[in-house]
């Protein structure tokens, strides 16, 4: 078979938001190596409006400045109720759960994290690409 195009895998978008810049951007690095579209926001007033581009998975800190990351996400399944996440933090999972009200099951990414972690948290909600 020759002049065969192989299939096209749908480009899927993630939106990263995380207020340390470092952070955000090594997400943003890996993400995009691994063959996605990543939109980057270091608050949730600057999240929002990325919103509209309908990200099929929003990786978002639970600490933000001025607000708190679990907004977004309440605001993000309201506005796109098929969206996945995944939520990121260096604090422990107990307190994250005792101060901010974090659900038990929720989708956690500890920082300091791996390419490989990053990408199984990612795939688990998205399922592998390709």
């Amino acid at each position: 078979m020759t002049g065969a195009d192989p299939p096209q895998v749908p480009e899927r978008t993630i939106l990263v938001v995380e207020d340390d810049a470092r952070v955000r951007r090594a997400a943003a690095r890996i993400l995009i190596g691994a063959g996605y579209r990543v939109l980057e926001a270091e608050a949730e007033v600057h999240a929002m409006p990325l919103l509209d581009e309908s990200p099929d998975l929003l990786l978002c800190d639970v600490v933000l400045p001025g607000a708190h990351g679990l907004q977004l996400v309440h605001e993000a399944e309201r506005r796109l109720p098929a969206i996945q996440v995944v939520l990121m933090s260096g604090y422990a999972r107990e307190a994250l759960v005792r101060d901010h009200g974090l659900e038990a099951d929720t989708a956690l990414l500890l920082k300091p994290f791996t390419p490989q972690t990053l990408i199984a948290h990612v795939e688990a909600r998205l399922g592998p690409r390709g």
